[in-house]
């Protein structure tokens, strides 16, 4: 890309980086969910470092390239996973938030996960558009769950479904920079 400096970005994409930071977190947040595991702290940790620190990264990586949807998405969803380790963990004695404040802050999150798919309509490739579809699921049927919705295990199904669509992003991007040619 040449700016108005003339200088050119050789840079790769942060893209493969945000994507198996959102993939790997919501994976295991999906697998917690079916009752593979009852603890918290892969989940924090993951949410922290993984979800947090590499999409709050690859969002600052698109926004030096220019690319306001990507750097929006990722920032927004990186900050997004930060936000929900504090509530999980509850620092500094702070009261332990209620299942339906939770519900609200998910399905808020649904609505702009939903604004953000109707994005991906101008975006090539169909993993991506099937990415936002299961991350506005995974909002709003997590978020429902939380208003005490019975919905079984189907938004921990969901979420590990987004978790393994973004891996697949990610290491697919990775493979086609070297010369593979898989579908996105």
């Amino acid at each position: 890309m040449i700016n108005e400096y003339n200088i050119i970005d050789n840079t790769s994409s942060p893209g493969p980086l945000g994507f198996i930071g959102l993939g790997l977190s919501a994976s295991l947040l999906g697998l917690q969910g079916m009752g593979f595991f009852s603890d918290n702290l892969v989940i924090i940790s993951m949410a922290i470092f993984l979800g947090g620190f590499s999409q709050l990264i690859a969002g600052i990586q698109f926004w030096k390239k220019g690319d306001l949807f990507s750097s929006t998405a990722f920032t927004s969803f990186g900050l997004y996973w930060l936000s929900f380790a504090y509530i999980l963990i509850a620092p500094f004695g702070i009261e332990i938030a209620s299942s339906k404040s939770i519900a609200w802050y998910l399905i808020f999150w649904s609505l702009y996960a939903c604004g953000m798919c109707i994005g991906t309509l101008k975006i090539k490739g169909v993993a991506i558009k099937l990415l936002f579809l299961l991350l506005t699921l995974t909002f709003l049927l997590t978020g429902l769950s939380n208003l005490g919705i019975q919905l079984s295990v189907l938004p921990a199904l969901v979420t590990l479904s987004l978790g393994l669509v973004s891996m697949y992003i990610s290491i697919a991007s990775i493979l086609n920079s070297l010369g593979y040619n898989l579908q996105l």
